[in-house]
């Protein structure tokens, strides 16, 4: 019954405006964020590296071997491909401080975000101001953010001219403007002058101790498929919400309902009929989610796993997370579950035709008679 009362709270919030949503850039994203701070004594380049869940679950074998293993292989990766030069000569980088977190995402899949700081000692005698040329190598083929910025890292320390903002819009890869969604900023170079000021400072960075930097905004309705088993009310429960939900939605315009009713009207058709449409309908819907379905498993199940990271459909929870995980398809091709609900989906909407069609049968009914 607890359950079953989260998930009527879950479903009335989604009845709500402002529900919460995964991560907006999506779930195959790696994001990239540099902060160049410039001082008197080096260079300090502040780095964040953001992975959505299924970038992160393609590490998992890595991953397994020990988080602190995976964070300094990992910066040592990221450092090789930063190129950063001096009044044109290299630099060289080091680590300074890491800090590795595995905060949850959708579904219950864990997302990455790794803080790295790095610095590069600035010559003696260096003449001033510096001229600096960043770049970041890192994954070019990889979709997402990609964010630098520039100031200064200490007193003193001021930049002559940068190509860069001085401040991010994103808080370092904590949020992201749902106005630049569609175009996200792509910033792989930076080119600056500063003249030197006071030392650095040293950085302040969170302890890779599990301590969640940022929370990702989680899907209500993901966290229903999260239980530890699918028992028979919540299976009826979901079943409910599936047709009020199709229902609802087959009362929206499109799927060709308004000309089918039409159709029906116009060849003088009865609510037999209607219903006979409607289950056509359902029966291609339903063959569809398991053809998809079949195909999925099919293919993910041929797919090389690490560490023989293999589905157990033990719980709902393998149900969901899985094929999200290895990337087939959608959670909606997750047998029997999804199936189940998109049948009951199926004959909302074909119920809801059904109702259409009988309502537009006595509006033309009435309509003739008046005539």
């Amino acid at each position: 019954m607890k359950r079953l009362a989260l998930a009527l709270a879950l479903f009335a919030a989604w009845l709500l405006p402002g529900v919460a949503t995964a991560h907006p850039l999506g779930n195959f994203t790696v994001n990239h964020y540099t902060r160049i701070e410039p001082a008197g004594d080096r260079v300090r380049l502040v780095y964040v590296l953001d992975m959505a869940e299924i970038p992160t679950f393609q590490e998992k074998a890595r991953l397994d071997g020990g988080l602190d293993r995976y964070a300094d292989a990992r910066a040592e990766e990221l450092r090789q491909n930063l190129h950063l030069t001096l009044n044109g000569q290299p630099a060289s980088l080091r680590l300074e401080q890491r800090s590795l977190s595995l905060p949850e995402g959708q579904g219950g899949l864990p997302t990455l975000r790794l803080d790295v700081v790095y610095s590069a000692e600035l010559p003696s005698g260096a003449a001033t101001p510096v001229e600096v040329v960043y770049r970041d190598d890192n994954e070019p083929n990889r979709i997402g953010w990609r964010e630098i910025v520039a100031r200064p890292g200490a007193a003193g320390a001021t930049l002559d001219r940068t190509s860069v903002p001085s401040e991010d819009v994103t808080n370092e890869l904590r949020t992201y403007p749902e106005d630049m969604l569609n175009s996200p900023v792509n910033v792989r170079e930076a080119r600056l002058a500063f003249v030197p000021g006071a030392a650095a400072a040293r950085p302040v960075l969170v302890t890779s101790s599990g301590v969640t930097v940022f929370d990702r905004t989680r899907s209500a309705f993901a966290e229903l498929a999260n239980g530890a088993e699918l028992t028979p009310t919540f299976i009826l429960f979901a079943l409910a919400v599936a047709v009020v939900l199709g229902a609802a939605h087959a009362l929206q315009p499109g799927h060709g309902k308004t000309v089918v009713a039409a159709y029906l009207v116009g060849s003088r058709g009865t609510a037999r009929h209607a219903f006979f449409l409607g289950a056509s309908v359902t029966l291609t819907h339903t063959a569809g989610v398991y053809a998809l379905g079949l195909l999925s498993h099919s293919s993910c199940r041929s797919t090389s796993f690490p560490n023989g990271c293999t589905p157990s459909w033990r719980s709902s929870r393998d149900y969901w997370s899985w094929p999200s995980a290895c990337g087939c398809l959608a959670a909606a091709s997750s047998p029997p579950l999804a199936s189940c609900t998109s049948m009951s989906t199926a004959l909302s909407m074909s119920t809801t035709t059904a109702i259409r069609t009988a309502m537009a049968q006595a509006s033309t009914r009435t309509t003739c008679r008046g005539t």
